[in-house]
Protein backbone atom coordinates (compact mmCIF):
# COMPACT_ATOMS: atom_id res chain seq x y z
CA UNK A 1 0.00 0.00 0.00
CA UNK A 2 1.21 3.72 -0.57
CA UNK A 3 -0.34 5.95 1.36
CA UNK A 4 -1.30 9.61 0.73
CA UNK A 5 1.83 11.66 0.13
CA UNK A 6 4.17 8.99 -0.12
CA UNK A 7 6.61 7.33 -2.88
CA UNK A 8 6.95 3.74 -3.82
CA UNK A 9 10.26 2.53 -5.73
CA UNK A 10 11.18 -0.93 -6.83
CA UNK A 11 13.46 -2.31 -9.27
CA UNK A 12 13.04 -5.34 -11.24
CA UNK A 13 16.28 -6.87 -12.38
CA UNK A 14 16.84 -8.57 -15.88
CA UNK A 15 13.56 -7.14 -16.79
CA UNK A 16 14.53 -7.55 -20.62
CA UNK A 17 15.55 -5.10 -23.47
CA UNK A 18 13.29 -3.35 -26.02
CA UNK A 19 10.55 -1.39 -26.46
CA UNK A 20 7.44 -2.32 -24.33
CA UNK A 21 3.65 -0.91 -23.61
CA UNK A 22 3.73 -1.14 -19.90
CA UNK A 23 0.38 -1.85 -18.16
CA UNK A 24 0.47 -1.36 -14.25
CA UNK A 25 -2.23 -3.28 -11.48
CA UNK A 26 -3.05 -2.41 -7.88
CA UNK A 27 -3.43 -5.09 -5.08
CA UNK A 28 -7.39 -4.18 -5.56
CA UNK A 29 -9.25 -4.43 -8.59
CA UNK A 30 -9.94 -1.04 -10.04
CA UNK A 31 -7.61 0.78 -7.09
CA UNK A 32 -5.58 3.47 -7.63
CA UNK A 33 -2.04 2.85 -8.31
CA UNK A 34 -0.50 6.39 -8.24
CA UNK A 35 1.51 8.41 -10.94
CA UNK A 36 4.13 6.35 -12.61
CA UNK A 37 7.06 6.51 -13.98
CA UNK A 38 9.46 3.45 -15.21
CA UNK A 39 13.24 4.43 -15.68
CA UNK A 40 12.28 8.07 -15.83
CA UNK A 41 10.02 7.78 -18.68
CA UNK A 42 6.05 8.39 -18.34
CA UNK A 43 4.79 10.00 -15.56
CA UNK A 44 1.16 9.02 -15.73
CA UNK A 45 -1.21 9.30 -12.90
CA UNK A 46 -2.59 5.22 -13.65
CA UNK A 47 -5.10 2.95 -11.98
CA UNK A 48 -5.49 -0.59 -11.78
CA UNK A 49 -5.16 -2.07 -15.22
CA UNK A 50 -4.15 1.24 -17.39
CA UNK A 51 -1.58 1.85 -19.87
CA UNK A 52 1.45 4.54 -20.11
CA UNK A 53 0.47 6.53 -22.37
CA UNK A 54 3.59 6.15 -24.49
CA UNK A 55 5.57 3.01 -25.19
CA UNK A 56 8.89 3.06 -23.08
CA UNK A 57 12.27 1.64 -24.05
CA UNK A 58 14.15 -0.69 -21.62
CA UNK A 59 17.44 -2.38 -21.31
CA UNK A 60 17.93 -4.85 -18.71
CA UNK A 61 16.75 -3.54 -15.21
CA UNK A 62 13.42 -1.63 -15.24
CA UNK A 63 12.73 0.52 -12.18
CA UNK A 64 9.26 1.97 -10.79
CA UNK A 65 9.04 4.93 -9.25
CA UNK A 66 5.47 5.44 -8.08
CA UNK A 67 4.04 9.01 -6.14
CA UNK A 68 0.61 9.13 -4.27
CA UNK A 69 -0.62 12.39 -4.83
CA UNK A 70 -4.51 11.98 -3.62
CA UNK A 71 -6.13 12.04 -0.37
CA UNK A 72 -6.65 8.16 -0.93
CA UNK A 73 -4.91 4.96 -0.38
CA UNK A 74 -3.04 3.49 -3.27
CA UNK A 75 -1.17 -0.05 -4.11
CA UNK A 76 1.10 -1.48 -6.35
CA UNK A 77 0.44 -5.15 -7.93
CA UNK A 78 2.61 -5.62 -10.51
CA UNK A 79 3.68 -4.58 -14.06
CA UNK A 80 2.79 -6.37 -17.51
CA UNK A 81 5.18 -5.42 -20.45
CA UNK A 82 3.70 -6.28 -24.07
CA UNK A 83 4.29 -5.61 -27.37
CA UNK A 84 0.55 -6.87 -28.93
CA UNK A 85 -0.42 -5.72 -31.14
CA UNK A 86 1.41 -3.37 -32.65
CA UNK A 87 4.56 -6.51 -32.82
CA UNK A 88 1.81 -8.82 -34.10
CA UNK A 89 2.54 -10.83 -37.37
CA UNK A 90 1.58 -13.44 -39.53
CA UNK A 91 4.09 -15.22 -41.93
CA UNK A 92 2.92 -16.37 -45.20
CA UNK A 93 5.10 -18.55 -47.36
CA UNK A 94 4.31 -19.42 -51.21
CA UNK A 95 4.24 -23.18 -51.92
CA UNK A 96 3.66 -22.57 -55.71
CA UNK A 97 6.14 -22.42 -58.75
CA UNK A 98 4.39 -19.13 -59.45
CA UNK A 99 3.88 -15.55 -58.09
CA UNK A 100 1.02 -15.41 -56.01
CA UNK A 101 -1.18 -12.03 -56.40
CA UNK A 102 -2.27 -11.01 -52.50
CA UNK A 103 -4.50 -8.15 -53.50
CA UNK A 104 -7.05 -7.87 -50.99
CA UNK A 105 -6.89 -11.14 -49.57
CA UNK A 106 -7.89 -11.09 -45.80
CA UNK A 107 -6.69 -12.78 -42.53
CA UNK A 108 -9.04 -13.65 -40.16
CA UNK A 109 -8.76 -14.47 -35.96
CA UNK A 110 -10.84 -16.41 -34.37
CA UNK A 111 -10.79 -17.49 -30.32
CA UNK A 112 -11.08 -20.90 -29.02
CA UNK A 113 -14.82 -20.64 -28.83
CA UNK A 114 -14.79 -20.35 -33.04
CA UNK A 115 -15.51 -16.09 -32.21
CA UNK A 116 -14.10 -13.69 -34.35
CA UNK A 117 -11.95 -11.70 -32.50
CA UNK A 118 -12.88 -8.08 -32.42
CA UNK A 119 -10.75 -5.93 -35.15
CA UNK A 120 -10.82 -8.38 -37.36
CA UNK A 121 -10.88 -8.68 -40.10
CA UNK A 122 -6.78 -7.00 -41.45
CA UNK A 123 -6.97 -6.48 -45.51
CA UNK A 124 -3.85 -6.98 -47.61
CA UNK A 125 -3.37 -4.14 -49.41
CA UNK A 126 -4.11 -3.85 -52.89
CA UNK A 127 -0.69 -4.83 -55.53
CA UNK A 128 0.82 -7.25 -52.75
CA UNK A 129 2.56 -10.08 -54.16
CA UNK A 130 5.01 -12.93 -53.42
CA UNK A 131 7.24 -14.53 -55.45
CA UNK A 132 7.82 -18.77 -55.39
CA UNK A 133 8.95 -20.23 -52.46
CA UNK A 134 9.07 -16.34 -50.72
CA UNK A 135 8.07 -15.31 -47.38
CA UNK A 136 5.78 -12.72 -46.85
CA UNK A 137 5.41 -10.58 -43.23
CA UNK A 138 2.19 -9.47 -43.11
CA UNK A 139 2.16 -6.89 -39.65
CA UNK A 140 -0.47 -5.35 -37.57
CA UNK A 141 1.79 -1.89 -37.04
CA UNK A 142 4.75 -1.53 -39.75
CA UNK A 143 6.24 1.66 -39.35
CA UNK A 144 4.03 3.38 -36.90
CA UNK A 145 2.05 5.12 -39.69
CA UNK A 146 -0.85 4.74 -41.72
CA UNK A 147 -2.05 2.44 -42.53
CA UNK A 148 -1.66 1.10 -38.79
CA UNK A 149 -4.95 1.48 -37.04
CA UNK A 150 -5.05 5.47 -36.18
CA UNK A 151 -4.34 4.72 -32.15
CA UNK A 152 -1.59 2.49 -32.94
CA UNK A 153 0.89 4.97 -34.92
CA UNK A 154 3.02 7.42 -33.29
CA UNK A 155 3.00 5.33 -30.20
CA UNK A 156 6.89 4.02 -30.53
CA UNK A 157 6.59 1.14 -31.16
CA UNK A 158 6.00 -0.99 -34.21
CA UNK A 159 7.31 -4.02 -36.21
CA UNK A 160 10.02 -1.94 -37.99
CA UNK A 161 11.46 -0.80 -35.01
CA UNK A 162 11.55 -4.29 -33.56
CA UNK A 163 12.85 -6.30 -35.84
CA UNK A 164 14.78 -4.12 -37.95
CA UNK A 165 13.13 -4.22 -41.72
CA UNK A 166 9.22 -3.62 -43.10
CA UNK A 167 6.94 -6.36 -43.80
CA UNK A 168 3.15 -5.71 -45.73
CA UNK A 169 0.67 -3.54 -43.38
CA UNK A 170 -2.49 -4.58 -43.16
CA UNK A 171 -5.28 -2.34 -43.24
CA UNK A 172 -8.49 -2.95 -40.70
CA UNK A 173 -11.11 -1.36 -42.69
CA UNK A 174 -14.48 -1.66 -40.10
CA UNK A 175 -11.90 -0.99 -36.67
CA UNK A 176 -8.77 1.28 -37.91
CA UNK A 177 -10.71 4.42 -35.67
CA UNK A 178 -10.86 1.82 -32.85
CA UNK A 179 -7.86 -0.89 -32.15
CA UNK A 180 -5.34 0.02 -29.64
CA UNK A 181 -2.91 -1.07 -27.42
CA UNK A 182 -5.18 -3.23 -25.51
CA UNK A 183 -6.36 -5.28 -28.55
CA UNK A 184 -5.01 -8.87 -28.68
CA UNK A 185 -5.38 -9.65 -32.31
CA UNK A 186 -3.85 -12.65 -31.79
CA UNK A 187 -5.14 -14.24 -28.82
CA UNK A 188 -2.71 -16.32 -26.04
CA UNK A 189 -5.41 -18.25 -25.25
CA UNK A 190 -5.60 -20.10 -28.21
CA UNK A 191 -7.56 -19.99 -31.36
CA UNK A 192 -7.14 -20.14 -35.16
CA UNK A 193 -6.21 -17.68 -38.20
CA UNK A 194 -8.32 -18.10 -42.00
CA UNK A 195 -6.60 -16.52 -45.17
CA UNK A 196 -9.18 -15.73 -47.67
CA UNK A 197 -8.69 -14.84 -51.17
CA UNK A 198 -10.59 -11.43 -52.57
CA UNK A 199 -13.83 -13.07 -53.06
CA UNK A 200 -13.53 -14.59 -49.77
CA UNK A 201 -12.91 -18.07 -50.36
CA UNK A 202 -10.74 -19.88 -47.83
CA UNK A 203 -7.47 -20.42 -48.71
CA UNK A 204 -5.74 -21.93 -45.73
CA UNK A 205 -6.07 -22.11 -41.90
CA UNK A 206 -4.72 -22.88 -39.04
CA UNK A 207 -5.33 -23.02 -35.29
CA UNK A 208 -3.20 -23.13 -31.83
CA UNK A 209 -3.76 -23.71 -28.35
CA UNK A 210 -2.85 -21.38 -25.52
CA UNK A 211 -0.23 -24.08 -24.09
CA UNK A 212 2.43 -23.60 -27.33
CA UNK A 213 2.42 -19.70 -27.01
CA UNK A 214 5.06 -18.40 -24.91
CA UNK A 215 5.49 -14.02 -23.97
CA UNK A 216 7.68 -13.03 -26.80
CA UNK A 217 7.76 -16.06 -29.13
CA UNK A 218 6.28 -16.78 -32.70
CA UNK A 219 4.90 -19.91 -33.23
CA UNK A 220 6.78 -21.99 -35.99
CA UNK A 221 6.18 -25.12 -38.43
CA UNK A 222 8.50 -27.53 -38.40
CA UNK A 223 8.24 -28.76 -42.32
CA UNK A 224 6.28 -25.98 -44.72
CA UNK A 225 5.29 -28.90 -46.66
CA UNK A 226 3.37 -31.09 -43.48
CA UNK A 227 -0.28 -30.95 -42.94
CA UNK A 228 -0.08 -31.73 -39.05
CA UNK A 229 -3.74 -32.14 -37.85
CA UNK A 230 -3.74 -34.05 -34.22
CA UNK A 231 -7.78 -33.05 -33.69
CA UNK A 232 -8.79 -33.96 -37.76
CA UNK A 233 -10.86 -30.82 -37.79
CA UNK A 234 -9.19 -30.10 -41.25
CA UNK A 235 -6.62 -27.14 -39.56
CA UNK A 236 -3.25 -27.04 -39.32
CA UNK A 237 -2.33 -27.18 -35.85
CA UNK A 238 1.25 -28.85 -35.56
CA UNK A 239 2.96 -25.49 -34.15
CA UNK A 240 6.11 -25.37 -32.36
CA UNK A 241 7.46 -22.24 -30.02
CA UNK A 242 10.50 -20.44 -31.57
CA UNK A 243 13.43 -21.70 -30.02
CA UNK A 244 16.14 -18.67 -31.42
CA UNK A 245 17.71 -16.12 -29.27
CA UNK A 246 15.07 -13.73 -30.82
CA UNK A 247 12.04 -15.60 -30.17
CA UNK A 248 11.03 -14.92 -33.67
CA UNK A 249 12.48 -15.25 -37.01
CA UNK A 250 10.05 -13.51 -39.08
CA UNK A 251 12.28 -14.03 -42.80
CA UNK A 252 14.49 -15.82 -41.83
CA UNK A 253 15.15 -20.06 -41.15
CA UNK A 254 12.91 -21.22 -38.83
CA UNK A 255 14.45 -22.50 -35.64
CA UNK A 256 12.48 -25.03 -32.89
CA UNK A 257 12.03 -28.49 -31.91
CA UNK A 258 10.03 -29.63 -34.66
CA UNK A 259 12.98 -29.50 -36.53
CA UNK A 260 15.37 -32.08 -34.11
CA UNK A 261 15.67 -35.85 -33.18
CA UNK A 262 16.38 -35.98 -29.80
CA UNK A 263 19.22 -38.84 -29.68
CA UNK A 264 19.50 -38.21 -25.93
CA UNK A 265 18.93 -35.47 -23.58
CA UNK A 266 21.87 -33.61 -24.73
CA UNK A 267 22.46 -34.76 -27.69
CA UNK A 268 19.82 -33.22 -30.63
CA UNK A 269 20.16 -34.12 -34.51
CA UNK A 270 18.77 -31.63 -37.34
CA UNK A 271 16.62 -33.49 -39.63
CA UNK A 272 18.64 -31.82 -42.43
CA UNK A 273 22.37 -31.96 -41.45
CA UNK A 274 24.74 -29.91 -42.97
CA UNK A 275 27.20 -31.60 -45.90
CA UNK A 276 30.27 -33.22 -45.65
CA UNK A 277 32.96 -34.83 -47.92
CA UNK A 278 33.35 -38.43 -46.85
CA UNK A 279 36.43 -40.27 -48.73
CA UNK A 280 35.68 -44.16 -49.39
CA UNK A 281 39.01 -45.38 -47.76
CA UNK A 282 40.75 -45.57 -44.14
CA UNK A 283 40.79 -42.55 -42.10
CA UNK A 284 44.12 -40.98 -43.00
CA UNK A 285 45.25 -40.42 -39.34
CA UNK A 286 44.20 -39.60 -35.73
CA UNK A 287 43.30 -35.76 -36.89
CA UNK A 288 40.33 -37.50 -38.45
CA UNK A 289 39.26 -39.63 -35.38
CA UNK A 290 40.81 -40.23 -31.69
CA UNK A 291 41.65 -43.79 -31.38
CA UNK A 292 39.38 -46.40 -30.74
CA UNK A 293 39.92 -48.23 -27.74
CA UNK A 294 39.09 -52.13 -28.98
CA UNK A 295 42.25 -51.11 -31.52
CA UNK A 296 40.41 -53.31 -34.14
CA UNK A 297 40.86 -51.42 -37.61
CA UNK A 298 38.14 -49.53 -39.50
CA UNK A 299 36.20 -51.52 -42.10
CA UNK A 300 35.48 -50.44 -45.48
CA UNK A 301 31.85 -50.14 -46.60
CA UNK A 302 30.70 -49.93 -49.91
CA UNK A 303 28.86 -46.96 -50.72
CA UNK A 304 26.24 -49.53 -52.57
CA UNK A 305 25.82 -50.78 -49.09
CA UNK A 306 25.36 -48.39 -47.03
CA UNK A 307 22.73 -46.63 -49.64
CA UNK A 308 20.33 -49.91 -49.60
CA UNK A 309 19.80 -49.36 -45.73
CA UNK A 310 19.53 -45.25 -46.05
CA UNK A 311 15.49 -45.83 -46.45
CA UNK A 312 15.02 -47.01 -43.16
CA UNK A 313 15.99 -43.53 -41.72
CA UNK A 314 13.65 -41.14 -43.11
CA UNK A 315 10.78 -41.10 -40.39
CA UNK A 316 11.36 -39.26 -37.12
CA UNK A 317 10.36 -39.81 -33.79
CA UNK A 318 6.85 -38.89 -31.85
CA UNK A 319 5.67 -37.35 -28.88
CA UNK A 320 1.95 -38.35 -27.50
CA UNK A 321 2.26 -34.98 -25.29
CA UNK A 322 -1.21 -34.35 -25.46
CA UNK A 323 -2.65 -35.02 -21.89
CA UNK A 324 -6.51 -35.69 -22.42
CA UNK A 325 -6.99 -35.82 -18.58
CA UNK A 326 -7.04 -38.34 -16.05
CA UNK A 327 -5.68 -38.79 -12.29
CA UNK A 328 -1.99 -37.89 -12.87
CA UNK A 329 -1.25 -33.93 -12.09
CA UNK A 330 0.29 -31.42 -14.71
CA UNK A 331 3.49 -30.24 -13.21
CA UNK A 332 5.36 -28.41 -15.64
CA UNK A 333 5.98 -30.37 -18.81
CA UNK A 334 5.69 -33.51 -16.26
CA UNK A 335 2.69 -35.82 -15.62
CA UNK A 336 2.57 -37.19 -11.81
CA UNK A 337 1.20 -39.46 -9.71
CA UNK A 338 1.58 -40.96 -6.07
CA UNK A 339 -1.23 -43.50 -5.86
CA UNK A 340 -2.32 -46.75 -6.79
CA UNK A 341 -5.46 -46.59 -9.48
CA UNK A 342 -4.11 -43.54 -10.75
CA UNK A 343 -4.21 -43.38 -14.73
CA UNK A 344 -4.18 -41.23 -17.60
CA UNK A 345 -4.59 -40.35 -21.49
CA UNK A 346 -2.39 -38.70 -23.75
CA UNK A 347 -2.98 -38.51 -27.46
CA UNK A 348 -1.13 -37.74 -30.58
CA UNK A 349 -1.70 -37.20 -34.33
CA UNK A 350 -0.05 -40.10 -36.16
CA UNK A 351 -0.20 -42.42 -39.60
CA UNK A 352 -0.18 -45.80 -40.05
CA UNK A 353 2.85 -47.74 -39.56
CA UNK A 354 5.32 -49.68 -37.43
CA UNK A 355 6.66 -48.31 -34.16
CA UNK A 356 8.29 -48.47 -30.84
CA UNK A 357 6.28 -47.61 -27.38
CA UNK A 358 8.65 -45.96 -24.65
CA UNK A 359 7.96 -44.05 -21.72
CA UNK A 360 10.36 -41.57 -20.30
CA UNK A 361 10.24 -40.74 -17.12
CA UNK A 362 11.59 -37.57 -14.91
CA UNK A 363 14.97 -38.77 -13.39
CA UNK A 364 15.61 -42.46 -12.40
CA UNK A 365 12.60 -44.42 -12.00
CA UNK A 366 11.89 -45.02 -8.51
CA UNK A 367 12.35 -48.67 -6.22
CA UNK A 368 9.31 -50.60 -6.31
CA UNK A 369 7.70 -48.55 -9.68
CA UNK A 370 4.76 -50.54 -11.49
CA UNK A 371 2.68 -49.57 -14.01
CA UNK A 372 0.37 -50.74 -16.89
CA UNK A 373 -0.26 -49.44 -20.18
CA UNK A 374 -2.07 -49.63 -23.77
CA UNK A 375 -3.10 -48.11 -26.60
CA UNK A 376 -5.98 -47.13 -29.31
CA UNK A 377 -6.49 -45.68 -32.49
CA UNK A 378 -8.98 -43.63 -34.04
CA UNK A 379 -9.49 -46.95 -36.64
CA UNK A 380 -9.54 -48.87 -33.42
CA UNK A 381 -12.90 -50.13 -31.26
CA UNK A 382 -11.55 -50.15 -28.00
CA UNK A 383 -7.75 -50.12 -26.29
CA UNK A 384 -5.24 -52.75 -26.87
CA UNK A 385 -5.03 -55.69 -23.94
CA UNK A 386 -2.74 -53.99 -21.09
CA UNK A 387 0.82 -54.33 -20.69
CA UNK A 388 3.03 -54.07 -17.73
CA UNK A 389 5.57 -50.94 -18.05
CA UNK A 390 8.97 -51.86 -16.01
CA UNK A 391 11.14 -48.72 -15.82
CA UNK A 392 15.20 -49.51 -15.97
CA UNK A 393 17.08 -46.62 -15.86
CA UNK A 394 14.25 -43.98 -16.32
CA UNK A 395 12.77 -45.17 -19.39
CA UNK A 396 10.16 -48.44 -19.74
CA UNK A 397 9.79 -49.83 -23.24
CA UNK A 398 5.87 -51.62 -24.57
CA UNK A 399 7.63 -52.93 -27.45
CA UNK A 400 6.48 -52.73 -31.06
CA UNK A 401 3.34 -51.99 -32.50
CA UNK A 402 1.39 -51.64 -35.33
CA UNK A 403 -0.58 -48.69 -36.18
CA UNK A 404 -3.58 -50.59 -38.50
CA UNK A 405 -4.54 -48.11 -41.68
CA UNK A 406 -6.69 -45.52 -41.54
CA UNK A 407 -5.03 -44.20 -38.84
CA UNK A 408 -4.72 -40.21 -37.61
CA UNK A 409 -4.06 -40.36 -33.71
CA UNK A 410 -3.22 -42.40 -31.10
CA UNK A 411 -3.82 -42.48 -27.68
CA UNK A 412 -1.90 -44.25 -24.74
CA UNK A 413 -3.22 -44.84 -21.67
CA UNK A 414 -1.12 -45.66 -17.79
CA UNK A 415 -2.41 -46.80 -14.94
CA UNK A 416 -0.08 -46.83 -11.64
CA UNK A 417 -0.36 -50.21 -10.39
CA UNK A 418 2.01 -49.42 -7.35
CA UNK A 419 1.67 -46.81 -4.36
CA UNK A 420 4.78 -45.17 -5.71
CA UNK A 421 5.50 -42.00 -7.29
CA UNK A 422 5.62 -41.56 -10.95
CA UNK A 423 6.68 -38.74 -13.09
CA UNK A 424 6.23 -39.23 -16.58
CA UNK A 425 8.49 -36.61 -18.53
CA UNK A 426 7.26 -38.17 -22.34
CA UNK A 427 5.63 -40.98 -24.06
CA UNK A 428 7.79 -41.94 -27.55
CA UNK A 429 6.80 -43.33 -30.42
CA UNK A 430 9.78 -44.31 -32.64
CA UNK A 431 9.10 -45.28 -35.69
CA UNK A 432 10.71 -49.42 -36.07
CA UNK A 433 13.29 -49.46 -38.89
CA UNK A 434 10.96 -50.64 -41.84
CA UNK A 435 9.72 -47.94 -44.61
CA UNK A 436 7.99 -49.77 -47.18
CA UNK A 437 7.25 -48.35 -50.09
CA UNK A 438 8.96 -45.03 -49.64
CA UNK A 439 10.37 -43.81 -53.22
CA UNK A 440 13.40 -41.70 -52.92
CA UNK A 441 12.28 -39.19 -55.95
CA UNK A 442 16.10 -38.20 -56.55
CA UNK A 443 17.43 -41.60 -57.31
CA UNK A 444 14.52 -43.51 -58.55
CA UNK A 445 14.03 -44.50 -62.33
CA UNK A 446 11.45 -42.93 -64.06
CA UNK A 447 9.10 -45.76 -64.72
CA UNK A 448 9.21 -46.03 -60.54
CA UNK A 449 8.14 -42.52 -60.25
CA UNK A 450 5.12 -43.23 -62.61
CA UNK A 451 4.20 -45.81 -61.15
CA UNK A 452 2.57 -43.66 -58.54
CA UNK A 453 2.85 -40.22 -60.14
CA UNK A 454 0.87 -38.29 -63.45
CA UNK A 455 3.16 -38.55 -66.27
CA UNK A 456 3.24 -34.39 -65.47
CA UNK A 457 4.52 -34.58 -61.30
CA UNK A 458 7.04 -37.32 -62.96
CA UNK A 459 8.78 -34.92 -65.34
CA UNK A 460 8.69 -31.84 -62.76
CA UNK A 461 11.06 -34.09 -60.26
CA UNK A 462 12.58 -35.13 -63.16
CA UNK A 463 13.48 -31.85 -64.35
CA UNK A 464 13.91 -30.35 -60.60
CA UNK A 465 16.30 -32.93 -59.14
CA UNK A 466 18.01 -32.86 -56.76
CA UNK A 467 15.37 -31.94 -54.33
CA UNK A 468 15.57 -31.66 -50.45
CA UNK A 469 19.15 -31.04 -48.99
CA UNK A 470 21.17 -31.02 -52.14
CA UNK A 471 18.86 -28.40 -53.62
CA UNK A 472 20.89 -25.34 -54.83
CA UNK A 473 17.64 -23.12 -52.71
CA UNK A 474 18.57 -24.93 -49.45
CA UNK A 475 14.80 -25.02 -48.97
CA UNK A 476 15.27 -28.16 -46.77
CA UNK A 477 12.30 -31.07 -46.50
CA UNK A 478 9.54 -28.59 -47.71
CA UNK A 479 10.97 -29.01 -51.35
CA UNK A 480 8.86 -31.82 -52.46
CA UNK A 481 5.52 -29.34 -51.91
CA UNK A 482 7.07 -26.22 -52.74
CA UNK A 483 7.27 -27.73 -56.87
CA UNK A 484 4.00 -28.68 -56.70
CA UNK A 485 0.92 -29.00 -54.33
CA UNK A 486 -0.53 -31.94 -56.58
CA UNK A 487 2.13 -34.15 -54.38
CA UNK A 488 0.28 -33.85 -51.13
CA UNK A 489 -1.79 -36.81 -51.40
CA UNK A 490 1.77 -38.70 -51.96
CA UNK A 491 3.30 -37.45 -49.00
CA UNK A 492 3.38 -41.13 -47.15
CA UNK A 493 4.96 -42.51 -50.21
CA UNK A 494 7.75 -40.10 -50.67
CA UNK A 495 10.93 -39.14 -49.74
CA UNK A 496 13.76 -36.79 -50.05
CA UNK A 497 15.75 -37.89 -47.79
CA UNK A 498 17.36 -41.20 -48.45
CA UNK A 499 19.61 -39.40 -50.53
CA UNK A 500 21.81 -39.28 -47.68
CA UNK A 501 22.82 -41.95 -44.69
CA UNK A 502 24.15 -40.31 -41.53
CA UNK A 503 26.58 -42.07 -39.47
CA UNK A 504 27.67 -41.04 -35.87
CA UNK A 505 30.87 -42.72 -34.78
CA UNK A 506 33.05 -41.70 -31.23
CA UNK A 507 36.71 -42.20 -30.76
CA UNK A 508 38.18 -42.69 -27.43
CA UNK A 509 41.87 -42.62 -26.62
CA UNK A 510 41.59 -44.75 -23.52
CA UNK A 511 38.52 -46.98 -21.89
CA UNK A 512 38.55 -44.21 -19.43
CA UNK A 513 37.93 -42.01 -22.30
CA UNK A 514 40.53 -39.28 -21.09
CA UNK A 515 39.70 -37.91 -24.77
CA UNK A 516 36.94 -38.44 -27.07
CA UNK A 517 35.91 -37.26 -30.70
CA UNK A 518 32.51 -37.49 -32.14
CA UNK A 519 32.23 -37.36 -35.96
CA UNK A 520 28.91 -37.08 -38.22
CA UNK A 521 29.74 -38.47 -41.57
CA UNK A 522 27.28 -37.97 -44.71
CA UNK A 523 27.44 -40.10 -47.43
CA UNK A 524 25.80 -39.46 -50.78
CA UNK A 525 23.84 -42.22 -52.67
CA UNK A 526 24.38 -43.19 -56.35
CA UNK A 527 21.64 -44.67 -58.16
Amino acid sequence: AIAPGDSYSHTFTSAGSGVFYARVSAAQPGGLVGRVSLNGQGGDELRDGEYLSAAVALSGDLTVNITNNSSQAASFGGIRLAQQPDVEYVELLNLSDSEQDLSNFTLEAFNSDGELIAGWPGRIPDGTRIQPYQHLIVTVDNTDAAPAPARLCGSGLSFQRVWGFSGVGMIFDEFADTIDKAFDLLADAGGSVVLKDGQARQVDAVEYESFQVAPFASLERADPGARFDSDGDGLFDGWYPCEALEKATPGQTNENKGMYTEESPLVKTKHDPAQMTVYNRPLAGLQELAMIPSGEPWALLAVEDISKMADHFSLQPLLVNQYLGGDFRVNGSFFESGHKGDSGVWESGAAPGSYYLSVISAGAAAQGQRAEIDYKTDAMNAFSPQSSLVFYDGAALYGFLELPAGTKSVQVRIRNEADVFISIAKIVLEPAMIVKGRINVNTAASEVLQSILTDELTAKILSSRPIGSRSPDKLGLGDLFLIDQDFMPQHDLLTVKSNIFEILCRGESSAAALAQQSIRTVVDRVE
